[in-house]
Order: C-alpha cells, then sequence, then structure tokens
C-alpha cells in the first residue's frame, strides 16, 4: 500500500502531461491547422531553415530566442512540422510541470499536495496554453527553473554559483523571448538586494549578483554576436523592443477591463477561491512557511499579473507566465485544507473531493481541444489546404504569395514565402505607422507577388485604413483577377495579370 501512495503523486502529474499535450494542435491526431501566433513563429522556424534573415526578412515583434526554438522544431521534424513543434512543445511542458512541483515540493514538503495541486491545474493549462506553440509556453519553463532556484534563496536553502549563473542564463533567455515576462526577476532580485543590504551579507550579495549578471551577460553577448554576423541589430532592436512596447500599449481602462477578465477565468477555473484559501495559510499557520516568504510570493503575484493585463488585450496564453505563483498558493491551500481541516486519514479522500472543484471546467477545456482538434477536418481546414496546394502547383519556389490578414498557414503548406517580410501584417492602427505602411506597398511595387488570398469577408471591408485593407484592394484591382475556380465560403485567391 505504501508503494503505491508514493507513486500517486507521480501518476497525478502523468496523467496531466497527457492530456495537456493532446491538447495541442500539433498532436498527431490532430485534424486542425496551427494557430494564429503558432503559424506565424513556425513561419519563422522554417523561414530561417531556409536562409531567411529574422526581422530583416520576416517582420514580428517576439524576440530572437523564441525564433531559434521554433527553428529547433523545423530540424527535428524532418519535414514534418506539426510533429517537430509538438516534441519541442512536450520537452518544455515535461520541464515545466517537474520544476513547479519541485519548487511547491520546497514550500510544504509533500510530494502528494504538491502534485494535486497541479492536477487542479489542468484545465487552466489547457485553456491558456489554446492549442500550444505561444511564447509564454516556452518562457513558462525558464519562469520554473529560475522560480524554483530563487524560492531555495528566499526559504534559505544552499544554492551554487553555477544555479545563480543559470538564473541569469534563463533570465536573459526569457528577455529576449518578450520583454515584458521578466517580472520573476525583477522582484526576486531586488528581494535579494534589499535583504542582503539589511542583513549586511555584502559578499553573498557580492556572489549573487556576479553569478546572476555572468549568466545574463553570456546570453546577451551570443544574441548580440549572431545579430552582428546576421547584420539584423537594428531591425531586432526596432521590432523586439520598441515595436513590443508600442504593441503593448493601452488606457487603464482596457487594462481593468482584460483584468476582471482574466479573474472571471480564475473563478470559472477554481483556481481564485484556492488562492483566497491559500493566503488564508499565511494568517492562521505560518510553522512551515516564513511570513515573509509569503509577502514576498505575493508580491510576486500582483507584480506578474500587472504584466499579465498590461497589454489590454484577453488573450489567455498571457496568463501561463501567472501559472509560477499559481502553483505554490494552490498548494499551500490544499495544504492548509487537508492539515487543518480535515483528519489525516481523510487526507487522500478530501484531496480528490477538492479536484472535483475543477471538473465543470476540465470538461469544457478537454471538449474545445482534446476532442474537438481530434475531428473530422473541418471546412476551412479543407479549404486552406486547397487553395495552398494550388499555389504550389501553380508557381515555382523562387515565387512569391502575399496572405492578407489571416494567418501564416497557407504560406507553410503551400511551402511559399510572402513577397516581403510582411507575411503576417502585426495588429496595430497603420494609420499611426507611415513607414511600415510606405515599405509595405513599395514591396508590393517592386515585387509584387504571384498570388494574393484575402478573407470572403475582405470585400465588405475594402475600404478600412487602419489594417491596410484599402491598399490591399487597390492593388488587386489594378493588377489581379481573381481566381473564380478557387472561390471558397472562407477566402478569395487573386492571380497577378500576365
Amino acid at each position: 500500500m505504501k508503494k503505491v501512495e508514493k507513486l500517486i503523486p507521480y501518476a497525478f502529474l502523468f496523467m496531466m502531461f497527457v492530456i495537456v499535450v493532446f491538447s495541442f494542435r500539433a498532436n498527431p491526431f490532430s485534424k486542425v491547422l496551427n494557430g494564429h501566433d503558432s503559424s506565424m513563429f513556425l513561419y519563422f522556424g522554417r523561414g530561417i531553415s531556409d536562409g531567411l534573415v529574422p526581422y530583416k526578412d520576416m517582420l514580428d515583434h517576439k524576440g530572437p530566442i523564441l525564433f531559434i526554438i521554433e527553428y529547433f522544431a523545423i530540424l527535428i521534424g524532418f519535414g514534418n512540422i506539426s510533429m517537430g513543434i509538438w516534441i519541442v512543445e512536450c520537452l518544455f511542458l515535461i520541464g515545466s510541470i517537474i520544476f513547479l512541483f519541485k519548487t511547491s515540493c520546497l514550500y510544504i514538503e509533500s510530494k502528494l499536495v504538491s502534485s494535486v495541486a497541479l492536477a487542479f491545474m489542468t484545465p487552466i493549462f489547457i485553456l491558456c496554453y489554446d492549442g500550444g506553440n505561444y511564447s509564454e509556453e516556452f518562457a513558462l519553463l525558464f519562469i520554473s527553473i529560475s522560480f524554483y532556484l530563487f524560492s531555495k534563496v528566499v526559504l534559505q536553502k544552499n544554492v551554487s554559483q553555477l544555479e545563480y549563473v543559470l538564473i541569469g542564463i534563463l533570465g536573459a533567455a526569457t528577455f529576449f523571448i518578450r520583454i515584458n515576462m521578466i517580472s520573476l526577476w525583477v522582484v526576486f532580485c531586488l528581494v535579494v538586494l534589499v535583504e542582503n543590504l539589511v542583513n549586511k551579507r555584502i559578499n553573498l550579495l557580492l556572489k549573487q549578483t556576479c553569478g546572476i549578471f555572468i549568466g545574463g551577460v553570456l546570453v546577451v553577448s551570443i544574441i548580440v554576436i549572431l545579430s552582428l554576423f546576421q547584420n539584423n541589430i537594428r531591425e531586432m532592436i526596432q521590432q523586439a523592443f520598441i515595436m513590443n512596447f508600442l504593441y503593448s500599449d493601452s488606457n487603464t481602462s482596457q487594462k481593468i477591463t482584460v483584468a476582471f477578465s482574466f479573474i472571471d477565468l480564475l473563478l470559472k477555473t477554481a483556481i481564485l477561491p484556492m488562492i483566497v484559501i491559500g493566503c488564508a495559510y499565511f494568517f492562521v499557520d505560518n510553522k512551515k512557511v516564513q511570513n515573509r516568504v509569503i509577502v514576498i510570493l505575493f508580491i510576486y503575484f500582483i507584480m506578474n499579473f500587472l504584466t499579465v493585463i498590461l497589454s489590454g488585450r484577453y488573450y489567455t496564453h498571457y496568463l501561463i507566465t501567472q501559472f509560477a505563483p499559481i502553483a505554490i498558493f494552490l498548494a499551500l491551500s490544499i495544504n492548509f485544507i487537508t492539515l487543518t481541516i480535515v483528519k489525516q486519514r481523510k487526507k487522500i479522500f478530501a484531496m480528490i473531493l477538492l479536484l472535483t472543484m475543477v471538473l465543470p471546467s476540465s470538461v469544457l477545456a478537454i471538449k474545445n481541444y482534446n476532442w474537438r482538434f481530434s475531428i473530422d477536418e473541418s471546412l476551412d481546414v479543407r479549404q486552406t489546404r486547397l487553395i495552398a496546394n494550388y499555389i504550389e502547383n501553380h508557381s515555382s519556389p523562387q515565387e512569391s504569395i502575399y496572405v492578407h490578414d489571416i494567418n501564416a498557414n497557407i504560406y507553410i503548406l503551400s511551402n511559399r514565402y510572402s513577397n516581403s517580410r510582411f507575411f503576417v501584417l502585426p495588429a496595430v492602427n497603420y494609420e499611426n505607422f507611415n513607414e511600415l505602411k510606405n515599405e509595405f506597398l513599395r514591396k508590393m511595387q517592386l515585387n509584387p507577388p504571384k498570388f494574393i488570398v484575402v478573407r470572403k469577408q475582405f470585400l465588405e471591408d475594402k475600404y478600412n485604413k487602419s489594417n491596410l485593407n484599402n491598399e490591399v484592394y487597390s492593388v488587386l484591382e489594378k493588377n489581379y483577377h481573381q481566381n473564380k475556380n478557387k472561390m471558397s465560403d472562407y477566402y478569395l485567391l487573386y492571380e497577378i495579370n500576365k
């Protein structure tokens, strides 16, 4: 019986892993195509493998580490892009689960409770991963490892110099995925600084600072050298930092609206009530976890949530970076319930009852992702494939295409690239970005694509200036004709006039 009990935590973790990885769009049984962001990232990865230069030949506001990950996925897929990215996602998810589990064990010293806390998060993992291959998904592994190491620091466990270097490496790597995901390092580095200064531990502070600094500088140096070699450092700074900052800009009203949307998600997945109970742990039983640690965790939770709502956009994958503190608060909550409220002999039964709290959201998440992704191909998918096949069969690899305001799946399926670095237009108002608008139009004139694909609804919104519909329509009117044989319920295909 004891051997079985020892295996229960790992059974919970394995169950969670399997359910989540088969909710990804790229899983082997999936009948759907890549999501919008995922298709863009894979376009970058495939482009790099074919010699295109990030930021110069392909435009996006994410950092270079993300595109290196996508490039690696292309390499290990050996021609099967979906399999390659799914394997990478599996590896990153395994790592994230392991280190979230290890971190929970640091705080409550119970493998069973830690595993139940993560199992409790299964529906929110599925809902926020939203089919997979998001920048936050990969950043979560770096965050989870660093959170584990920082937790060892604040819990006054032994931390080696090499681990401090690793914290710096992972912090810089996350910075070069997306700049607004580094609140963990900001909060905990400030905590380390203040506590060491107050306690006059100058030697320890120097050791920690040197280790983290060396790790960070190592990654920055590699990225700078690669950018200098590719001659794209100016474009990288412009897109990954300046454009990312502009993209994330929003007013207070938008931030408040999005904050309530995420709070609603936490309520529907039963996470928020458990977090409240976890906070109660602070007032009732702080023998295992010191008051200062709870305060630090709470500050990190709040600061990171501010970065989640920063852009004023309700994209569920933004909440993934919040999973690290959520896991700990859930573990504290479950530990408090099972040790303080429920008798010891009913502990496992109580945990199973707690897991039933997430059944409604679990059923919804599994139905929408695990099951829906494995049914027959939708009409949209079939028509996308038909258009991509037509383009591939009626153009040469050297000829370019342009897909307007959709995603990058047609590029990937047709094995063709865009006529410019604007393969997918960034979601900004182009009435305020004349430089980008003029570059887009200049490329349309100097390097006209053989085919242009638009949504069918495009014709109803053809005079919209904010997303350049008016400019694209003008180009189509002058230089292209519609391929009537390839009309669909979703897309229109235009071919250049001969």
